[in-house]
């Protein structure tokens, strides 16, 4: 069995208020524990519209594919 790192990204955050984009992120995080996912996943929330959480994403992307088990050896 081979492990692979996912990321979640829900789209389009600029049409939610805050406090409703928290909520969404909670559901999210409940359902994927609830499918017997065998990880956390990292879940964002964003918006190429205003920009919100492209830049977590992005590094989040890049820390995601640095990961030692993705990086095959020479």
């Amino acid at each position: 069995e081979t492990f692979r790192p996912f990321m979640i990204v829900l789209t389009k955050a600029d049409k939610l208020k805050e406090q409703d984009i928290k909520k969404k992120l909670e559901e999210t995080a409940t359902f994927m524990k609830s499918s017997g996912s065998l990880c956390s996943p990292i879940i964002h929330a964003v918006s190429a519209h205003d920009g919100f959480g492209i830049h977590e994403l992005v590094s989040n992307l890049i820390y995601v594919l640095n990961m030692p088990l993705l990086i095959k050896p020479i």
